[in-house]
Protein backbone atom coordinates (compact mmCIF):
# COMPACT_ATOMS: atom_id res chain seq x y z
CA UNK A 1 0.00 0.00 0.00
CA UNK A 2 1.22 3.50 -0.78
CA UNK A 3 1.68 6.36 1.62
CA UNK A 4 -1.21 7.15 3.88
CA UNK A 5 -2.23 10.30 5.69
CA UNK A 6 -4.55 10.93 8.59
CA UNK A 7 -7.28 13.51 8.91
CA UNK A 8 -10.01 14.41 11.32
CA UNK A 9 -13.11 12.31 10.66
CA UNK A 10 -15.33 14.50 12.83
CA UNK A 11 -14.49 18.19 13.39
CA UNK A 12 -16.10 17.94 16.81
CA UNK A 13 -13.67 15.28 17.98
CA UNK A 14 -9.90 15.00 18.15
CA UNK A 15 -9.74 11.42 16.90
CA UNK A 16 -7.79 10.94 13.71
CA UNK A 17 -9.07 8.37 11.24
CA UNK A 18 -6.97 6.44 8.79
CA UNK A 19 -7.44 7.44 5.14
CA UNK A 20 -5.49 5.75 2.36
CA UNK A 21 -4.12 7.98 -0.36
CA UNK A 22 -5.86 7.26 -3.65
CA UNK A 23 -6.34 9.30 -6.78
CA UNK A 24 -9.17 7.17 -8.14
CA UNK A 25 -11.98 9.04 -6.40
CA UNK A 26 -10.39 12.42 -7.19
CA UNK A 27 -10.07 11.50 -10.85
CA UNK A 28 -13.66 10.25 -10.93
CA UNK A 29 -14.88 13.47 -9.35
CA UNK A 30 -12.88 15.59 -11.78
CA UNK A 31 -14.28 13.59 -14.69
CA UNK A 32 -17.80 14.21 -13.47
CA UNK A 33 -17.02 17.90 -13.12
CA UNK A 34 -15.66 18.08 -16.67
CA UNK A 35 -18.73 16.27 -17.95
CA UNK A 36 -21.07 18.67 -16.26
CA UNK A 37 -19.84 21.52 -18.41
CA UNK A 38 -21.27 19.80 -21.49
CA UNK A 39 -24.50 18.76 -19.80
CA UNK A 40 -27.62 20.82 -19.48
CA UNK A 41 -28.42 21.98 -16.00
CA UNK A 42 -31.33 20.23 -14.34
CA UNK A 43 -34.55 22.14 -14.44
CA UNK A 44 -35.50 23.57 -11.11
CA UNK A 45 -38.51 21.96 -9.47
CA UNK A 46 -39.79 23.74 -6.36
CA UNK A 47 -41.45 20.53 -5.18
CA UNK A 48 -38.29 18.45 -5.61
CA UNK A 49 -35.36 20.81 -6.22
CA UNK A 50 -32.02 19.45 -7.48
CA UNK A 51 -29.09 20.03 -5.11
CA UNK A 52 -25.87 20.28 -7.12
CA UNK A 53 -22.47 19.53 -5.58
CA UNK A 54 -19.19 20.42 -7.19
CA UNK A 55 -16.42 17.87 -7.60
CA UNK A 56 -14.40 19.69 -4.94
CA UNK A 57 -17.30 19.46 -2.51
CA UNK A 58 -17.75 15.76 -3.20
CA UNK A 59 -14.05 15.10 -2.60
CA UNK A 60 -14.27 16.89 0.71
CA UNK A 61 -17.34 14.95 1.84
CA UNK A 62 -16.40 11.43 0.83
CA UNK A 63 -12.70 11.59 1.68
CA UNK A 64 -13.14 10.79 5.43
CA UNK A 65 -15.02 7.63 4.44
CA UNK A 66 -12.65 6.44 1.73
CA UNK A 67 -11.12 3.80 4.00
CA UNK A 68 -14.28 2.78 5.83
CA UNK A 69 -15.63 -0.77 5.61
CA UNK A 70 -19.23 -1.87 5.21
CA UNK A 71 -20.02 -4.86 7.43
CA UNK A 72 -23.07 -7.09 7.76
CA UNK A 73 -23.68 -10.27 9.74
CA UNK A 74 -24.87 -12.95 7.33
CA UNK A 75 -28.08 -14.71 8.30
CA UNK A 76 -28.94 -12.85 11.51
CA UNK A 77 -29.60 -9.41 12.93
CA UNK A 78 -27.48 -7.83 15.64
CA UNK A 79 -27.19 -4.59 17.56
CA UNK A 80 -24.54 -1.95 17.02
CA UNK A 81 -23.35 -2.53 20.58
CA UNK A 82 -22.88 -6.27 20.05
CA UNK A 83 -21.05 -6.02 16.74
CA UNK A 84 -18.92 -3.13 18.02
CA UNK A 85 -17.77 -5.29 20.92
CA UNK A 86 -16.96 -8.17 18.58
CA UNK A 87 -15.12 -6.05 16.01
CA UNK A 88 -13.08 -4.31 18.69
CA UNK A 89 -11.94 -7.70 19.97
CA UNK A 90 -10.83 -9.02 16.57
CA UNK A 91 -9.84 -5.90 14.61
CA UNK A 92 -8.65 -3.17 16.99
CA UNK A 93 -5.10 -4.42 17.47
CA UNK A 94 -2.85 -1.52 16.43
CA UNK A 95 -5.38 1.27 16.94
CA UNK A 96 -9.03 2.01 17.54
CA UNK A 97 -12.18 1.57 15.48
CA UNK A 98 -15.55 3.28 15.30
CA UNK A 99 -18.72 1.38 14.39
CA UNK A 100 -21.88 3.12 13.19
CA UNK A 101 -25.22 1.62 12.23
CA UNK A 102 -26.17 2.17 8.59
CA UNK A 103 -29.64 0.55 8.87
CA UNK A 104 -30.90 -2.61 7.13
CA UNK A 105 -28.38 -4.67 9.11
CA UNK A 106 -25.33 -2.82 7.75
CA UNK A 107 -22.61 -1.14 9.79
CA UNK A 108 -19.87 1.32 8.82
CA UNK A 109 -16.48 0.78 10.42
CA UNK A 110 -13.64 3.30 10.50
CA UNK A 111 -10.08 2.73 11.68
CA UNK A 112 -7.30 4.79 13.24
CA UNK A 113 -4.73 2.26 12.00
CA UNK A 114 -4.01 1.34 8.40
CA UNK A 115 -2.63 -2.00 9.60
CA UNK A 116 -5.94 -2.87 11.24
CA UNK A 117 -7.85 -1.73 8.16
CA UNK A 118 -5.85 -3.93 5.79
CA UNK A 119 -6.11 -6.92 8.12
CA UNK A 120 -9.90 -6.52 8.46
CA UNK A 121 -10.32 -6.19 4.70
CA UNK A 122 -8.09 -9.06 3.61
CA UNK A 123 -7.72 -11.34 6.63
CA UNK A 124 -11.17 -13.00 6.63
CA UNK A 125 -13.36 -14.92 6.72
CA UNK A 126 -14.46 -13.30 9.99
CA UNK A 127 -17.16 -14.75 12.18
CA UNK A 128 -19.60 -13.46 14.78
CA UNK A 129 -20.60 -16.55 16.66
CA UNK A 130 -21.44 -19.06 13.95
CA UNK A 131 -22.27 -16.44 11.31
CA UNK A 132 -20.00 -14.90 8.70
CA UNK A 133 -19.23 -11.20 8.68
CA UNK A 134 -19.64 -9.81 5.17
CA UNK A 135 -16.89 -7.20 4.77
CA UNK A 136 -16.62 -4.81 1.81
CA UNK A 137 -14.96 -1.52 0.99
CA UNK A 138 -17.22 1.50 1.26
CA UNK A 139 -17.97 3.51 -1.87
CA UNK A 140 -19.93 6.72 -2.31
CA UNK A 141 -22.79 4.93 -4.07
CA UNK A 142 -23.54 2.64 -1.13
CA UNK A 143 -27.12 2.98 0.10
CA UNK A 144 -28.45 0.24 2.41
CA UNK A 145 -32.00 0.90 1.17
CA UNK A 146 -31.09 0.45 -2.49
CA UNK A 147 -28.10 -1.90 -2.57
CA UNK A 148 -27.48 -5.40 -1.31
CA UNK A 149 -24.04 -6.80 -0.62
CA UNK A 150 -24.29 -10.37 -1.82
CA UNK A 151 -20.74 -11.76 -1.87
CA UNK A 152 -18.80 -13.05 1.10
CA UNK A 153 -15.75 -15.07 2.02
CA UNK A 154 -16.50 -18.64 3.10
CA UNK A 155 -14.56 -21.81 3.82
CA UNK A 156 -15.25 -24.60 1.34
CA UNK A 157 -14.33 -28.23 1.96
CA UNK A 158 -13.32 -30.46 -0.93
CA UNK A 159 -14.46 -33.80 0.41
CA UNK A 160 -12.18 -36.83 0.16
CA UNK A 161 -10.10 -35.70 -2.78
CA UNK A 162 -6.89 -37.74 -3.25
CA UNK A 163 -4.07 -36.63 -0.98
CA UNK A 164 -1.84 -35.54 -3.86
CA UNK A 165 -4.44 -32.91 -4.78
CA UNK A 166 -3.96 -31.26 -1.38
CA UNK A 167 -1.15 -29.32 -3.06
CA UNK A 168 -2.00 -25.59 -2.64
CA UNK A 169 -1.91 -24.95 -6.38
CA UNK A 170 -4.33 -27.80 -7.03
CA UNK A 171 -6.68 -26.65 -4.27
CA UNK A 172 -6.64 -23.07 -5.57
CA UNK A 173 -7.38 -24.34 -9.09
CA UNK A 174 -10.45 -26.17 -7.83
CA UNK A 175 -11.39 -23.11 -5.78
CA UNK A 176 -11.55 -21.00 -8.93
CA UNK A 177 -14.56 -23.04 -10.07
CA UNK A 178 -16.31 -22.38 -6.74
CA UNK A 179 -15.66 -18.64 -6.61
CA UNK A 180 -12.67 -16.38 -6.19
CA UNK A 181 -10.05 -18.34 -4.21
CA UNK A 182 -8.29 -16.38 -1.46
CA UNK A 183 -6.13 -18.82 0.48
CA UNK A 184 -5.64 -22.47 1.40
CA UNK A 185 -6.12 -23.59 4.99
CA UNK A 186 -2.79 -24.25 6.82
CA UNK A 187 -3.97 -27.73 7.86
CA UNK A 188 -4.43 -28.55 4.18
CA UNK A 189 -0.97 -27.26 3.33
CA UNK A 190 0.69 -29.32 6.07
CA UNK A 191 -1.45 -32.43 5.67
CA UNK A 192 -2.56 -32.25 9.31
CA UNK A 193 -5.88 -33.82 8.31
CA UNK A 194 -6.75 -35.74 5.18
CA UNK A 195 -10.55 -36.07 5.14
CA UNK A 196 -10.96 -32.91 3.09
CA UNK A 197 -9.00 -29.99 1.67
CA UNK A 198 -10.12 -26.56 2.85
CA UNK A 199 -10.02 -23.37 0.79
CA UNK A 200 -11.27 -19.84 1.46
CA UNK A 201 -13.27 -18.50 -1.49
CA UNK A 202 -15.37 -15.44 -2.21
CA UNK A 203 -18.79 -16.53 -3.44
CA UNK A 204 -21.76 -14.67 -4.88
CA UNK A 205 -24.78 -15.72 -2.83
CA UNK A 206 -27.22 -14.62 -5.52
CA UNK A 207 -26.03 -17.52 -7.67
CA UNK A 208 -26.33 -21.28 -7.04
CA UNK A 209 -23.37 -22.65 -5.10
CA UNK A 210 -21.23 -25.28 -6.78
CA UNK A 211 -21.93 -28.61 -5.09
CA UNK A 212 -19.52 -31.03 -6.79
CA UNK A 213 -16.85 -31.40 -9.45
CA UNK A 214 -15.01 -34.17 -11.30
CA UNK A 215 -11.37 -35.19 -11.51
CA UNK A 216 -10.49 -37.95 -13.98
CA UNK A 217 -14.18 -38.76 -14.32
CA UNK A 218 -14.75 -39.25 -10.59
CA UNK A 219 -17.18 -37.02 -8.71
CA UNK A 220 -16.13 -35.17 -5.56
CA UNK A 221 -18.40 -33.12 -3.33
CA UNK A 222 -18.12 -29.62 -1.89
CA UNK A 223 -19.22 -28.58 1.58
CA UNK A 224 -19.61 -25.03 2.92
CA UNK A 225 -18.95 -23.93 6.49
CA UNK A 226 -21.31 -21.41 8.06
CA UNK A 227 -23.90 -21.48 5.25
CA UNK A 228 -26.72 -23.38 6.87
CA UNK A 229 -29.65 -21.96 4.94
CA UNK A 230 -29.04 -23.37 1.48
CA UNK A 231 -32.01 -24.29 -0.69
CA UNK A 232 -31.34 -27.88 -1.67
CA UNK A 233 -33.58 -27.58 -4.73
CA UNK A 234 -31.56 -24.79 -6.36
CA UNK A 235 -28.33 -24.38 -4.40
CA UNK A 236 -28.95 -20.73 -3.49
CA UNK A 237 -28.54 -19.19 -0.06
CA UNK A 238 -31.86 -18.37 1.61
CA UNK A 239 -31.35 -14.63 2.08
CA UNK A 240 -30.48 -14.02 -1.57
CA UNK A 241 -32.22 -16.88 -3.35
CA UNK A 242 -35.09 -15.91 -5.62
CA UNK A 243 -36.39 -19.41 -6.29
CA UNK A 244 -39.76 -20.64 -5.10
CA UNK A 245 -38.36 -23.61 -3.18
CA UNK A 246 -40.38 -24.75 -0.19
CA UNK A 247 -37.66 -24.05 2.38
CA UNK A 248 -33.90 -24.24 2.80
CA UNK A 249 -32.13 -27.06 4.57
CA UNK A 250 -32.34 -26.99 8.35
CA UNK A 251 -29.11 -26.46 10.34
CA UNK A 252 -27.44 -29.63 11.55
CA UNK A 253 -25.66 -30.53 14.72
CA UNK A 254 -22.09 -31.63 14.06
CA UNK A 255 -19.27 -29.39 12.95
CA UNK A 256 -16.79 -32.06 12.06
CA UNK A 257 -16.73 -33.60 8.63
CA UNK A 258 -20.22 -33.83 7.22
CA UNK A 259 -21.33 -36.15 4.48
CA UNK A 260 -24.51 -38.20 4.31
CA UNK A 261 -24.45 -41.86 5.15
CA UNK A 262 -24.54 -44.29 2.28
CA UNK A 263 -28.19 -45.04 3.05
CA UNK A 264 -28.94 -41.31 2.75
CA UNK A 265 -26.90 -40.73 -0.38
CA UNK A 266 -28.55 -38.60 -3.05
CA UNK A 267 -29.55 -40.07 -6.35
CA UNK A 268 -26.95 -39.58 -9.10
CA UNK A 269 -29.12 -36.98 -10.83
CA UNK A 270 -29.47 -34.91 -7.65
CA UNK A 271 -27.38 -31.75 -8.01
CA UNK A 272 -27.72 -30.33 -4.48
CA UNK A 273 -27.96 -32.07 -1.14
CA UNK A 274 -27.30 -31.91 2.60
CA UNK A 275 -23.66 -32.79 2.01
CA UNK A 276 -23.19 -29.11 1.07
CA UNK A 277 -23.78 -27.97 4.66
CA UNK A 278 -21.05 -28.39 7.28
CA UNK A 279 -22.66 -29.59 10.48
CA UNK A 280 -22.04 -27.97 13.83
CA UNK A 281 -20.52 -29.96 16.64
CA UNK A 282 -22.78 -30.18 19.74
CA UNK A 283 -21.43 -27.97 22.51
CA UNK A 284 -21.58 -30.74 25.10
CA UNK A 285 -19.69 -33.19 22.92
CA UNK A 286 -16.11 -33.78 24.02
CA UNK A 287 -13.45 -33.36 21.35
CA UNK A 288 -11.97 -36.53 19.95
CA UNK A 289 -8.54 -37.31 21.32
CA UNK A 290 -5.78 -37.56 18.73
CA UNK A 291 -5.07 -41.03 20.08
CA UNK A 292 -8.64 -42.20 19.58
CA UNK A 293 -9.43 -43.86 16.31
CA UNK A 294 -11.68 -41.97 13.94
CA UNK A 295 -13.61 -43.39 11.06
CA UNK A 296 -13.53 -41.30 7.93
CA UNK A 297 -17.05 -40.22 6.93
CA UNK A 298 -18.57 -41.55 3.79
CA UNK A 299 -19.23 -39.35 0.78
CA UNK A 300 -22.45 -39.16 -1.19
CA UNK A 301 -22.87 -41.79 -3.83
CA UNK A 302 -20.88 -40.97 -6.93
Amino acid sequence: MGAARRLFGDPAKTDEWYVADSDSEDIAAATREDGREAEHEEEDDPLCPPIPFSAAEERQYFRPWRSALVVKVLGRSTSCTSISKRLNSIWAKAGGIQVRSAKKGYFLVRFTSGIDYERALTGGPWMMGENYLMVHMWDRHFNPYEHEISSTLVWARLLEIPIHFFHPEAVMKIGRRIGKPIRVDPATRTGAQSYYARVCVQVDLTKPLLSHFRIDGKKYFIQFEGLERIYLQCGKYETYGSCQCSKPAEPMEDETVVTPKETEAPQPEKIYGEWMIAKRKPRNEKPTSPNQSRVAPSSPAK
